[in-house]
């Protein structure tokens, strides 16, 4: 195993570019910025510093012979982080800036990130907390979020997509697999599954404009309840669609 320890100034930022293998992150003091390499193919991966961002890249001239690297980041809080691998798992253990990931196979755990942009072929999407937008892209693998304060994209072919709260607009595209919203304050909701349930919780006090559209499913709406000031209230725009799922909306508490 190898030990680089690197002094940073106010945007600390971290790219990690290794083929197979696992990254943790954790944040740590400010100012430093430390990394452990080990595993098979440790001995392949290089660490330099350039400028406040810390690369961590292995150098090997093709695919074939790539041992699964482990690397152990500590970082300051809000670090910027970027990971590109080809089937690599990525674990977060504290509160980061930017999280940016490309890869083919790999799981994604993170507790708090300020902006999210994954694109992974196969693997989950697991978080706590995206203080900003969320964009997911997956050929295979579930998306589960607890808070978003921003905009939530997600493009998944298989998998479920399940938010807590989403503060911001959402777009949502999954041909096999269920998508719940448990409460959606956006003011642009578009929801569409080939073969999967789509589940809604919406707040009072909106005008709802909606769009509703299942070949074979069923479609469970909330009684509507009239509320006075009704030009006043807050407008929604929504577009639900499934070929062969059932829609649900529910009134969720203010």
């Amino acid at each position: 195993m190898s030990a680089h320890t690197f002094t940073v100034g106010d945007r600390p930022r971290v790219e990690i570019r290794v083929q197979a293998g696992r990254v943790d992150c954790q944040t740590g003091p400010d100012g430093t910025i430390s990394v452990e390499v080990g595993g098979r193919g440790g001995d392949a991966v290089v660490v330099d510093q350039q400028g406040d961002t810390v690369v961590v890249r292995e150098e090997r001239s093709g695919w074939m012979g790539t041992g699964s690297v482990r690397i152990t980041a500590t970082v300051p809080a809000e670090t910027d982080v970027q990971m590109t691998g080809a089937s690599t798992d990525l674990y977060i253990d504290g509160a980061v800036g930017e999280l940016v990931v490309k890869t083919a196979s790999g799981d994604i755990s993170f507790d708090v990130v300020s902006r999210l942009d994954v694109k992974t072929a196969s693997g989950d999407v697991r978080g706590s907390h995206v203080q900003g937008s969320a964009a997911i892209s997956s050929a295979s693998g579930d998306a589960h979020l607890d808070r978003v304060d921003g905009d939530l994209t997600v493009k998944l072919a298989t998998g479920d997509v399940h938010a807590q709260v989403v503060s911001g607009d959402v777009g949502i595209q999954s041909a096999s697999g269920d998508v719940r919203i448990e409460r959606c304050l956006g003011d642009e909701i578009d929801l569409r599954s080939v073969s999967g349930d789509l589940h809604l919780g919406l707040p009072g006090g909106i005008r709802l404009d909606a769009n509703f559209n299942s070949l074979s499913g069923g479609i469970r709406l909330p009684e509507d309840r009239s509320e006075a000031g009704g030009d006043d209230r807050r407008r929604v725009r929504m577009s639900a669609r499934t070929v062969s799922g059932d829609i649900r909306i529910e009134r969720v508490p203010n």
